[in-house]
């Protein structure tokens, strides 16, 4: 066979006549497995909304299957070839931690004694740790400081970067977790830097890619501007249907960890590189057992999965797997090697897509691998009544199914399309773009298409097929009910036949039934039926009796061909519980809530700790009424952010990510962000609020109270017994890196302020940034505010 095979060529092209003819044998051979592998890459690049990528796949030493496909530059019409560059973001990390290696083996470093002395200006906060922590300790991201992101997006200095991250508490302790973090890397590479007495630059230059004759590498994309065969970053505008180019990040202080760019020729020389464990051809750049320090683990990340010196070690069928991927900026990229079968391969998108390399790697595996029927490869069976619309709540769009030119294509809006393929024994049907998603349609009784089952990363979910006819759902709807009955519908419901109760709660997709001696079933309208479904089992179904009221009566369940009534519970606080009109009356008298509305124009200036980010600045919050709020933080080197809520409208903007306004799920979250929440009358917050239980908080008496807010999920908040005040709110915040995202806020130091008492300091705790402190010094009462004050003003 020949050593190379080249593929650069258009989606439409090789959709039409990838799928267009079957394979030859039932056993796949070598040339069936790559062909199908062929086949699949556009579909998976058109499917995933990326202008353009390339990928090498490295077998024996050879290179077995090189495609370069799509637009490097859409506005220029460049296409990919094997000499675009693409930042390759966190791969950069085997190459450093490879240099790291080689620096050891000549003894001008070590990886496993305390790094104290060959780094300054770094150290970590925990005293403990601090004594401890090893170069190859910070190679490993195992420091137990979280992400750093607020310092890797500010512009700010390594100094000051290094500096901050000194102070940075950490949320993990020392040695025992895996949290990938750029700044504690690139300190590890400021040792080699130290030992070497050269800049990182100059030593991957000399030492790796000059030995290696890598020709195109580039060690910051802020110089790929400058070159014309350089990839163009774009993102998807679902709402124009066009590609947006973004503009290149530079790694800057970091570019040890993410900086790094390179073409395909020579990612396929570094697998080589790699499968050859030191060297290239006849040329041998390290021993073996140097670069085999790089692929040892050191920390468990899950079960089965690692992480070494850059790399990230696991397996796949019992055999090992090395990889490394991730984003940055508007690229992707992902490197597998798999040294038992000599089998490398790379990719590079110029599009970020977190999944990009589980998507790849399941394409590859599946087509080197698996056990597959070349002859059925590319069969359809009889798809002529399953065309048509599918509602996905959890995504919030609507998945269509249509047949061109005899095959049966799947459409998710904001992903693009894949071909589905012909059903597996168990009937499901993969999606050639990524076959860990796969989709059976469900028939009733009648053989009628009611909607399919949507399986990926060991989850299921129902998505109803839909009428063509049926108006666009009302913000707040769930299926068929109104926000107002989607409140109606929510309480608790006594199930006669298993002598319990059960609960009708919000969940994320919409609505869900609690069975306690069960679990929690997502809720499904099925269109045309007038009732719902579990998502999990479709032929349980039940409808809602007395939904033109304020509050639902019963509801009416089939399950197993059987009718149940089940009659919904009075909402009774219990034992020892109050109201919430009793809650609500203590919060207006003590707290001095009823003068709020007298009391309109706040503003309140403080000082802001992001204590998990070693960050300090200040902040000031501007606030009228229920429905208008601003937030300005001034973190000095580290940047400035602003948030705001006029009305209907909300947005936030920064250095890292401009202006965004905010619209469904965020516009709804940070909506919820209100500080009204602690002092105001939660009943005119929300749609509905009850007492759950009693507790204690901090020493003193509390109550549990479940919020649930016309649009999102249910809120849980802590509220004094003695005065109503909230002390703590469980819900999510809106992160424009991780969308919805699970904050806990506690709100402490309630001070008189003109007859209203408000808490002057605010705790939260987030995944994205960890614990912040606002310690809010002064908070003024009428002061002068208008429209204008709430409205984006763009900031450097």
């Amino acid at each position: 066979m020949p050593a190379s095979r080249a593929l650069n060529t258009t989606a439409a092209a090789l959709i039409l006549a990838g799928f267009a003819t079957g394979a030859a044998a039932d056993e796949p051979t070598w040339e069936d497995r790559l062909d199908r592998l062929e086949r699949r890459l556009e579909v998976v690049r058109d499917a995933n909304q990326i202008p353009g990528l390339a990928f090498v796949l490295v077998k024996d030493g050879q290179v077995e299957l090189a495609a370069n496909l799509g637009f490097s530059d859409l506005d220029a019409g460049e296409p990919v070839t094997s000499n675009t560059v693409f930042p390759v973001g966190p791969v950069t990390e085997t190459f450093s931690a490879t240099l790291a290696a080689l620096a050891a083996y000549d003894r001008r470093v070590y990886l496993d004694k305390p790094a104290g002395r060959s780094l300054t200006g770094f150290t970590l906060a925990d005293q403990n740790a601090a004594r401890r922590f090893t170069v190859g300790d910070l190679l490993s991201h195992q420091t137990g400081v979280g992400p750093l992101e607020m310092l890797t997006s500010s512009g700010a200095t390594r100094e000051q970067i290094f500096e901050a991250a000194s102070r940075a508490e950490p949320i993990a302790d020392y040695a025992t977790t895996f949290i990938e973090n750029p700044v504690t890397f690139t300190a590890g590479m400021a040792a080699i830097e130290f030992a070497l007495d050269q800049s990182w630059a100059e030593s991957m230059n000399e030492r790796i890619f000059q030995p290696l004759g890598i020709s195109s590498a580039i060690t910051d994309p802020a110089s790929l501007s400058g070159t014309d065969n350089a990839a163009i970053g774009y993102v998807w505008d679902a709402d124009t249907q066009e590609f947006v180019a973004q503009a290149t990040p530079a790694a800057g202080p970091i570019a040890p960890a993410v900086g790094l760019c390179l073409d395909a020729t020579d990612m396929a020389t570094w697998i080589n590189f790699c499968l050859d464990r030191g060297k290239v051809g006849d040329t041998r750049v390290m021993p073996d057992r140097a670069f085999n320090q790089t692929w040892i683990s050191r920390v468990q990340i899950s079960e089965g999965r690692s992480f070494a010196l850059g790399w990230q070690a696991s397996f796949h069928e019992g055999k090992a797997v090395f990889s490394r991927g991730g984003v940055f900026g508007a690229f992707s990229s992902e490197l597998a090697i798999l040294p038992n079968d000599d089998i490398g391969f790379a990719v590079m998108a110029n599009a970020a897509n977190e999944d990009l390399g589980e998507i790849f790697f399941a394409l590859v595996t599946d087509a080197l691998f698996s056990d597959w029927d070349a002859s059925r490869d590319l069969a359809n069976a009889d798809d002529a009544d399953i065309s048509g619309a599918y509602r996905f709540d959890r995504m919030g769009v609507e998945v269509l199914v249509t047949d061109q030119d005899g095959d049966t294509f799947v459409t998710i809006p904001g992903q693009g399309a894949t071909i589905l393929e012909a059903p597996g024994p168990d009937g499901a049907r993969p999606f050639a773009a990524n076959n860990t998603i796969s989709v059976n349609f469900v028939r009733d009784e009648q053989g009628r298409v009611l909607g399919m089952r949507y399986r990926q990363q060991g989850r299921e979910f129902f998505l109803p097929r839909q009428g063509f006819d049926e108006p666009e759902a009302e913000p707040g709807a769930v299926g068929a009910l109104s926000p107002e009955q989607v409140s109606a519908v929510i309480g608790e419901y006594r199930f006669g036949y298993y002598n319990g109760n059960i609960q009708i709660v919000r969940s994320d997709a919409g609505l869900a039934m609690n069975i306690p001696w069960e679990s929690e079933h997502e809720l499904v309208w099925l269109p045309g039926e007038d009732r719902w479904a579990f998502e999990d089992n479709i032929f349980t179904r039940l409808s809602f009796v007395g939904l033109d009221g304020p509050i639902v009566g019963a509801i009416e369940l089939v399950e197993d061909e059987v009718s149940h009534t089940l009659v919904r519970v009075p909402a009774k606080p219990g034992p020892g519980l109050p109201t919430i009109d009793d809650l609500m009356a203590l919060r207006m008298g003590s707290l001095g809530s009823s003068l709020w509305q007298n009391a309109q124009n706040m503003r309140m200036k403080g000082k802001i700790s992001y204590q998990n980010q070693g960050v300090e600045g200040r902040a000031t919050a501007l606030l009228v009424g229920e429905d208008r709020f601003r937030l300005d933080v001034n973190l000095g080197a580290f940047g400035r952010y602003s948030s705001g809520i006029q009305g209907g409208q909300a947005w936030t903007a920064s250095k890292a990510h401009g202006f965004v306004q905010l619209e469904g799920p965020a516009l709804a979250q940070a909506r919820l962000q209100h500080p009204t929440v602690a002092f105001a009358d939660l009943r005119e917050a929300f749609l509905a609020v009850e007492v759950v239980a009693k507790t204690e908080f901090n020493w003193q008496d509390a109550y549990i109270v479940r919020a649930t807010p016309r649009h999102g999920p249910v809120l849980t908040l802590t509220l004094s017994a003695t005065t109503g005040a909230t002390l703590k709110m469980e819900g999510f915040t809106f992160d424009l890196t991780t969308g919805a995202t699970p904050v806990a806020t506690t709100f402490e130091d309630y001070r008189e302020v003109f007859g209203v008492r408000m808490p002057f300091r605010i705790i939260d705790e987030s995944p994205a940034f960890g614990r912040s402190l606002t310690q809010y010094e002064d908070i003024r009462l009428n002061v002068p505010l208008d429209d204008e004050s709430f409205a984006y003003v763009p900031t450097e």
